[in-house]
């Protein structure tokens, strides 16, 4: 599987358990993950977005998918896209389940198409003076 699959306390945004995946991607062993919060290894998340996600995940049953940006170990960054829903158990416990998904290649082909689409259009323009 190339997915992380990240299992999470809603309330205290700590991570409860997560596949083998989710630590490698991130450069940390299963204990220190599990020590660790979103707000930890997501810069983009502070203690408030994570509760307005939580929130906005309660309000969408079906979940959502976002983009952004996961740190690790060693401080370098990488784009991921995450596919979020909250999970209640039998016992009322409620979860939260992201699937983690490494963008980096698909970002790089965009910048790549990006960069053709305005050489193109810039040989374009400058042949229509």
């Amino acid at each position: 599987m190339q997915d992380s699959v990240e299992i999470i306390d809603p309330a205290t945004g700590r991570f409860i358990v997560g596949n083998s995946k989710a630590w490698a991607n991130l450069g940390y062993t299963r204990e220190e993950l599990l020590s660790l919060s979103v707000p930890d290894i997501d810069p983009l998340v502070n203690s408030d977005v994570f509760v307005q996600n939580v929130a906005r995940l309660r309000a969408s049953p079906a979940g959502f998918v976002l983009e952004s940006i996961h740190q690790r170990k060693d401080g370098t960054t990488f784009p991921v896209e995450i596919s979020a829903q909250l999970y209640r158990s039998n016992d009322d416990r409620e979860y939260l389940v992201a699937v983690v998904r490494d963008v980096t290649e698909r970002k790089r082909v965009e910048e790549l198409s990006f960069l053709t689409r305005q050489k193109k259009y810039g040989q374009e323009a400058h042949q229509d003076n």
